[in-house]
């Protein structure tokens, strides 16, 4: 009497944890056994040496695009240090759709709890991580109608003050321990030093434009005032509400530079329109 067939999600949870093994199946006398119900093997392969085959595809291909969307982190880590974060991280967190882009959705908590990265590179990968995760975020998120110009031009230049503004939902802001948007286009243009930098806080806008992640370095109190404008506060009372953190004499100077901080980021694209009454 012939078994029944085995159930589908059974065979598939089966073969999704053996794959994810980081030793050579061949070598588990235990699984040996298992892999030949399901894998046939050829005339040059046992089915264990064939579902190893496997194996490795799987972790080479999903390593490989981890340092694609990641290799600020791999640039510090050195190659074979990322692999073996890599491969930490796969074990930890199995792909859980089949688009490599959402591969990477956990990296920013693994990489700040995960033993194996050297104190002194720890604040640095954690802010590339969390920079890199935005960044893939924002090159695949909705298109957003491009500002109309006109429109902008005839707003009440009361209204620009005692309303909410309208900005981009393509814009995020950031505060990092290092500055790890400019360390990643040095890396990528291959002019980064292979030693980590100094900590220097550092505040930016990162926002899409025209197809492209695009990043700007911000005042502190730049980045502050956006953080109002984003919570619904109009620039008014919300540049009220900076100069009340501020002394004195940063207030004054501030006062000096927000017409400037708003033209740049109207011709950024930050800034959409007003709030309808």
């Amino acid at each position: 009497m012939t078994s029944p067939a085995p159930v589908l999600p059974r065979v598939q949870s089966f073969l999704q944890e053996a794959l994810r093994l980081p030793d050579e199946l061949q070598d588990t006398p235990s699984l040996t056994s298992r892999i030949a119900e399901h894998i046939t093997g050829n005339d040059r392969l046992s089915p264990a040496e064939q579902a190893d085959l496997y194996r490795r595809q799987f972790f080479l291909r999903h390593v490989d695009s981890l340092r694609d969307d990641h290799y600020g982190i791999a640039h510090y880590l050195g190659d074979d240090a990322f692999e073996a974060f890599a491969r930490a991280y796969l074990a930890q967190h199995p792909p859980r759709t089949p688009s490599l882009r959402d591969l990477g959705a956990d990296i920013a908590r693994f990489t700040d709890t995960w033993s194996g990265i050297p104190a002194h590179l720890h604040d640095l990968c954690l802010d590339m991580a969390r920079y890199e995760l935005l960044f893939v975020d924002l090159f695949d998120a909705p298109d957003v109608p491009p500002v109309d110009a006109k429109r902008l031009a005839a707003i009440p230049e009361d209204a620009w003050l005692t309303r909410p503004l309208v900005l981009t939902p393509l814009l995020r802001l950031a505060a990092y321990r290092y500055p790890v948007p400019d360390l990643r286009i040095a890396i990528k243009e291959e002019r980064a030093a292979s030693e980590p930098p100094a900590p220097e806080p550092s505040f930016y806008g990162i926002f899409r434009r025209d197809d492209a992640v695009c990043f700007q370095r911000l005042a502190p109190e730049a980045h502050d005032l956006l953080q109002l404008l984003l919570a619904g506060e109009p620039l008014a009372s919300a540049c009220d509400t900076l100069s009340r953190r501020l002394s004195p004499e940063r207030a004054a100077a501030v006062e000096t530079e927000v017409a400037g901080w708003f033209q740049r980021w109207a011709t950024w694209g930050w800034i959409l329109d007003v709030e309808q009454r």
